[in-house]
């Protein structure tokens, strides 16, 4: 059967209408076609209210209608009474506040509710404040003043600057009197505009591109302004940015060439996953170049990159407008307007004349990618503009016109015309308006909601709404739930079915997913009491909500999920053979595959609004996805991401058609899909979009085959390049659109703690992911594009692909890491993680690409790359930096540890030696502390640092007790000795440490017996005498006195005897042993026997006892030393000698001989 909506009533989708995108009407407007204000009525604007929307004219697509509440008295009597000669000019903030400038006089209004205000249920304030601004020879202008409100305030605070520099700052508006004054010093630079970066201040920009941060602040009880200028880094690895630009674009004006001429500041502030930390990412835009700076609270800030665009864009004009009319690049002139922030970069109007060809000016607009750590290496986008004819004018008159990207359109405006022309086609007419009354001008104009606001001196504030839009609708916004864009009936498909298909989907009991559809498809017709009862019927509440995986409803859920963007489109009769008996969502209606992709998100969107309306959302768990257990919510932003990633592969391919048409055929063959009937391959795989990740594998596999084809070099990098732009462009898409939707997807708080895992599609290996296929990218472009190719611009390229392919797979795996943390899987993978982020950043390294692998290495933690590049550069002052910006990560104890690793203890006491001027990290305190914890697990370069810190006394016991512990090298034990005894000397401690100075000459005195110990008795006992480890002092006794110290004496006896007192254990055996050894040099025969005497006096022992007397007048050492002669005689060893009988004869006369001559 075929489910058309022809013929019957329809349940469809009704919602608010949006800022369209006016490129997809059918709506060709000529250059004629342009509508002026001068013909219709003045109204009076400060008697309008702010109920009703008065329309001021109406073009073809717009309405012109007046917006917000009415101008205060104080503000149409400034500019109705201002003299000619006096300069005036207004701001519209987002926030809720106007104000006008004219002459000295400020005036700040409120035209619509703050959010402080909402949040408290108030009305908004009529009152006007009038306050003075600072004097100045030149005239002030409404750029140079912001208006803020801080939170939870409602009255506002306001910081004004003089063109000169002079700063006045309001802690509140309603207290005139009450300001802080300050002065930047600017030296003679002129002021051109104030940028607000929220909590964190304002940036003041001067004309030739200062730049300098103002943050109020409170300190001791007083308000004042500090005054921080931006500064590019200095250091060999910072302003990488910069010299990367030069490798791509040639070289940039420096500091010391001509000043470059500011055009525009911007904002925006960045989605992080840290709550708690605010960034905020600052564009500035010369007359050349665009630098990308990161502000934060805390951190100094920060150049992140520096391109040139000024010539980039010269050459889009040359190559896109002049060449096709024969134009010499020479006789150009291009100049760069203004500048606005988009969602994943900014756009930058741009004007352009060739005197040769025209005196007319032309206009374009050019898109760059900034949200990646590289400069773009390329325009993203460059599109003339089909203006109306505008002579050539001075830069003072082009400097009029500006720049605002809101909703699907782009305007361009001076003081008398607006311009609006579509995103979609930005080469499309323009639909113009014109401000022609007399005495009105626009002077000044903003995006508020979404909505395109300007200050007209006639009218008041206007807004430029399409036809079937009311910018009232933006001031009433709810607070629920915001998955994409606001979703209208013709921005998405009907999403409708027959009431006949709608009953039949509710009856089918078995079958939950349809039930569900059943339910949507009634939230989305206003039924909602069918479709709470229905909901209730599939999922009765629990009162106790738990972790479930794989759940009805989570299973339910992303079924329909994808049963939505995996739609047929409904409308298109080329499909009716492939639709199913299944009865369809309907998702897309369109005949256009990109018109059909975006409907399908848009559906989506609704879907999820039901899940939240009905609470089901909060109630979702975990379904296990390719094998791992994740949070639905998470599988749902997958589903979500897929879409972006199709809408930005269609939208690639008017650039790179040939190459993704054929990933499309590639991969259609690998899932064995042939096109139909008038189906074509786009038809079939932009259907399916939960395999969009096809597109990206099957370009990596084709990627393979160019590089083993006949292909020349150059031609296989080329066609690398270009592989590698559509897949960074696709994923770029979805990775900004995971991190804006990051909150709205986290899982909910019921889930235990470790039962889920989060890892992206673009993370995980395998056929539904992205890992395999990038990991294969990164390694062919590395080797046969950057590696291979001559050409420095298209080398530097691939280097930069290469680098964000990186990203992109690091990004992913620590986004699972960190969803593991806990777990007992996350030793494992983190494990894993460090070996592929070596492998992934070590050959920057090993190619010298330095400041590519120091940009991945500090965001992804890899402080062994950025020690080796310190080294490598011999670049001290970044080690400082690094230590300070990782305190938190221990850098500096990783620093220290890689120092002992690879045996470099000098370096790190040389690195860090106090006082020693060689680095600025070793005067800081907290560093001192740090590399003190350090050695204190590492005393044998702990006393290195105790002597440069003076410390002498801690020098020597750490030397002392390292000794102590000494036993593999005797010269090392002695070195340590002597040390620890000179640095007692040092401390001037001698005397009150005498026990300490006894101690070490002790231990000094053992090494030298050892050294005094004979070559041939060592290599006897098979000693190294170039590594002779530290003896015990038994051992060493057993060496003096052993048979092969054949010179042994009586003094080399002694010398055992001395060493007795070292020894603790079997002293009285070691004494024995000593003495036996000393009998057993002499064979006791008595050779004399009438004087038996003479005998015992020529033997050691006597030799041995006589020298102890000698040096012992007391005695005392004499019978500790010299056992008794029972007590030789017992010995077992003596029983060996020749004539036993008469030893003991000789022996007992010595003994004898001994008492009688101490007796006297």
């Amino acid at each position: 059967m075929d489910r058309s909506f022809q013929g019957m009533r329809d349940v469809s989708l009704h919602g608010t209408a949006a800022w369209p995108a006016s490129g997809r009407r059918n709506a060709f407007v000529m250059r004629n076609n342009r509508t002026s204000i001068a013909g219709s009525s003045r109204m009076s604007v400060s008697g309008r209210s702010s109920q009703s929307i008065q329309v001021i004219t109406r073009t073809r697509l717009h309405d012109v209608k007046l917006f917000g509440l009415p101008l205060p008295v104080l503000v149409t009597e400034a500019l109705t009474f201002a003299d000619r000669s006096t300069a005036v000019s207004a701001h519209i903030s987002p926030d809720g506040w106007a104000w006008l400038v004219c002459g000295r006089r400020l005036l700040i209004w409120q035209y619509k509710q703050t959010p402080a205000m909402a949040q408290q249920r108030r009305p908004p304030s009529t009152q006007c404040r009038e306050l003075t601004l600072p004097a100045s020879e030149l005239a002030h202008r409404a750029d140079l003043v912001w208006v803020y409100a801080k939170e939870d305030s409602v009255v506002p605070s306001c910081i004004a600057v003089s063109p000169e520099g002079s700063v006045r700052y309001w802690p509140s508006v309603a207290y005139e009197g009450t300001s802080v004054e300050d002065s930047t010093d600017l030296q003679g630079q002129e002021c051109d505009s104030l940028t607000s970066i929220s909590s964190l201040g304002c940036i003041l920009a001067t004309t030739t591109s200062t730049i300098v941060r103002l943050q109020p602040e409170v300190i001791n009880g007083r308000h004042c302004v500090t005054c921080t200028t931006l500064k590019p880094p200095q250091s060999i690895l910072g302003g990488i940015g910069r010299r990367m630009s030069s490798l791509i674009f040639g070289s940039l004006p420096t500091a010391g060439g001509t000043e470059a001429k500011l055009v525009r500041v911007a904002a925006v502030e960045k989605t992080s996953c840290n709550k708690e930390q605010t960034e905020f990412i600052v564009y500035v835009l010369t007359e050349h170049t665009l630098q990308k700076w990161s502000v934060t609270p805390h951190d100094v800030e920060r150049l992140i990159w520096e391109c040139e665009v000024g010539r980039r864009i010269r050459e889009a004009f040359q190559e896109k407008v002049w060449d096709p009319q024969g134009g010499n690049p020479d006789e150009q002139e291009s100049w760069l307007l203004d500048m606005q922030p988009t969602s994943d970069g900014v756009a930058i109007l741009a004007a352009s004349v060739h005197p040769q060809i025209s005196q007319n000016m032309q206009f374009a607009i050019a898109t760059l990618s900034t949200d990646l750590g590289v400069p773009p290496t390329r325009l993203k986008s460059f599109t003339p503009l089909k203006n109306e004819v505008v002579p050539r004018k001075t830069e003072q008159d082009l400097s009029q016109y500006q720049l605002l990207i809101a909703g699907h359109s782009a305007l361009v405006f001076s003081q008398r015309n607006v311009l609006v022309f579509p995103l979609s086609n930005l080469s499309d007419e323009p639909d113009a308006i014109e401000f022609r009354n007399e005495g009105d001008r626009l002077l000044g104009g903003s995006v508020c909601a979404n909505v395109p606001v300007f200050f007209s001196k006639s009218h008041g504030l206007v807004a430029i709404s399409p036809l079937d839009y009311s910018p009232h609708d933006f001031s009433s916004q709810n607070d629920s739930i915001a998955f994409g864009a606001d979703v209208s009936v013709s921005e998405c498909g009907d999403t409708s079915v027959l009431e006949q298909d709608l009953e039949e989907l509710t009856t089918q009991t078995q079958n939950v997913d349809a039930r569900m559809k059943a339910a949507f498809l009634y939230h989305v017709s206003k039924n909602q009491a069918q479709c709470e009862a229905l909901v209730r019927e599939l999922f009765p509440r629990n009162e106790i909500q738990i972790s479930d995986i794989d759940s009805p409803l989570d299973v339910a859920v992303v079924k329909v999920s994808q049963d939505l963007i995996d739609d047929i489109p409904a409308r298109d009769p080329r499909w009716v053979e492939m639709k199913t008996s299944n009865i369809s969502l309907s998702s897309s209606t369109s005949l256009h595959i990109l018109r059909q992709v975006e409907q399908k998100q848009h559906a989506l969107d609704l879907f999820f609004n039901f899940l939240v309306d009905l609470k089901l959302w909060e109630r979702l768990s975990a379904v296990v996805s390719f094998g791992v257990v994740m949070a639905t919510t998470h599988v749902l932003a997958e589903q979500a991401e897929k879409l972006v990633a199709a809408i930005a592969l269609h939208q690639l391919q008017s650039e790179h058609g040939t190459s993704i048409e054929t990933a499309i055929r590639l991969a259609l063959d690998l899932e064995r899909e042939r096109p139909t009937g008038k189906l074509n391959a786009k038809d079939l795989f932009y259907r399916k979009v939960s395999g969009i990740q096809r597109a990206i594998q099957v370009l990596v596999k084709w990627s393979e085959d160019q590089v083993h084809s006949e292909r020349s070099p150059a031609e296989v990098a080329r066609q690398l390049s270009e592989i590698n732009e559509i897949i960074l462009e696709v994923v770029r898409q979805v990775i900004q659109y995971r991190q804006q939707k990051e909150e709205i997807f986290q899982p909910n708080n019921h889930l235990e703690v470790g039962l889920c895992e989060y890892l992206p599609w673009t993370a995980s290996a395998g056929p539904g992911g992205l890992r395999d296929a990038l990991l294969k990218q990164q390694s062919l472009t590395l080797k046969f594009g950057a590696r291979s190719t001559g050409d420095p611009k298209l080398k530097a390229k691939l280097y930069d692909q290469v680098l964000n392919i990186i990203d992109i797979i690091l990004d992913g795996k620590k986004c699972h890491l960190e969803s593991v943390r806990g777990s007992n899987k996350f030793t494992v993978l983190f494990e894993q993680y460090q070996k592929v982020r070596s492998n992934l950043i070590e050959p920057f390294v090993e190619d010298r690409e330095y400041e590519r692998a120091v940009m991945l290495a500090e965001k992804y933690y890899d402080f062994k790359t950025l020690v080796q590049i310190c080294e490598i550069t011999n670049n001290r002052e970044r080690l400082d930096v690094y230590i300070e910006k990782f305190k938190d990560q221990d850098f500096s104890q990783f620093l220290f540890s890689w120092y002992i690793q690879e045996q470099k203890p000098g370096r790190l006491l040389e690195t860090f030696r106090a006082g020693s001027g060689l680095s600025a990290a070793a005067q800081n305190a907290s560093q001192q502390a740090a590399l003190k914890r350090f050695l204190g697990d590492h005393p044998s370069l702990s006393w290195l640092q105790h002597v440069f810190l003076n410390d002498f006394q801690t020098a020597s016991d750490t030397l002392s007790n390292l000794a102590q512990q000494e036993t593999e090298l005797l010269r090392r034990k002695k070195s340590m000795l002597s040390l620890a005894k000179l640095a007692l000397l040092a401390s001037g401690e001698t005397e009150a440490r005498s026990d300490q100075r006894a101690l070490l000459d002790a231990e000094l005195d053992l090494v030298a017996h050892q050294e005094d110990l004979p070559e041939s008795v060592l290599v006897a006992h098979g000693y190294d005498i170039d590594t002779l480890h530290v003896l015990p002092p038994g051992e060493l006794i057993q060496l003096l006195i052993c048979n092969e110290n054949q010179s042994a004496d009586e003094y080399t006896f002694k010398k055992a005897l001395d060493l007795l007192k070292y020894e603790e254990n079997q002293k009285s055996e070691l004494r024995l042993k000593i003495w036996c050894q000393a009998i057993l040099r002499d064979t006791w025969l008595e050779a004399d026997a009438d004087i038996p005497l003479n005998v015992v006096q020529k033997t050691v022992f006597y030799k041995l006892v006589a020298l102890i007397v000698f040096m012992d007048i007391t005695g005392q050492s004499l019978k500790e030393l010299v056992p008794s002669k029972d007590r030789l005689l017992d010995a077992i060893e003596l029983e060996k000698l020749p004539d036993y009988e008469s030893f003991k004869y000789l022996i007992s006369i010595a003994y004898e001989h001994f008492e009688i001559a101490l007796a006297e």
